[in-house]
């Protein structure tokens, strides 16, 4: 919004945020525009969705919201409505100081029910909040779907995250991984 000020209001819902100098709004729109987020989606297996993001930084902030939503070692966010900075500010002083995520983590896996419910409860705070919103609109699965992040369809860290699918959705793995799981030593 521009007022007579010559300056931009940004409102976040109906209260205002900061008024940022007209010079700066022009900044401030290339930067948005330099930050596409570029991944692909596919479905790589019957309800398992693949989101293919090669940036470790973008896939790292595009799955934090829901999967500290859904596994969130921190009761104050697992289930719950949070803020991305409330939880930005708990990571860093954990991690001495340093929101590190995006590098602590690199593939993702949440059913897709528990993306949705955490989405449910969310204000779009991001770039990537509004992004995973747009890729959860997209994904048409039944009630056993199951999503992962990952950087591609290759290497140790895809293998793993689709484990995690696999375990959700598919029951005959289940059986077999907790048949080996329970015949192993205490």
């Amino acid at each position: 919004m521009l007022c007579a000020t010559n300056k931009i209001i940004v409102h976040k819902e109906k209260e205002v945020i900061r008024a940022v100098p007209i010079k700066d709004f022009f900044f401030f729109m290339l930067y948005i525009d330099m930050l596409k987020i570029k991944y692909n989606i596919k479905e790589i297996a019957s309800n398992i969705f693949a989101i293919i993001i090669k940036d470790d930084y973008t896939r790292g902030m595009l799955f934090c919201k829901i999967q500290e939503y859904y596994e969130c070692g921190n009761e104050k966010f697992k289930n719950k409505k949070f803020s991305i900075w409330e939880y930005q500010y708990w990571y860093s002083h954990k991690h001495k100081g340093c929101f590190s995520y995006p590098a602590d983590y690199e593939g993702f896996n949440i059913p897709l029910e528990i993306a949705l419910r955490c989405r449910n409860t969310w204000s779009i705070e991001t770039p990537y909040d509004e992004e995973m919103d747009k890729i959860l609109s997209k994904i048409n699965g039944g009630p056993k779907t199951y999503i992962i992040g990952v950087k591609s369809l290759k290497g140790m860290i895809f293998k793993h995250e689709m484990c995690h699918a696999l375990y959700y959705t598919n029951k005959s793995y289940k059986e077999d991984m907790d048949q080996i799981t329970n015949s192993l030593d205490k």
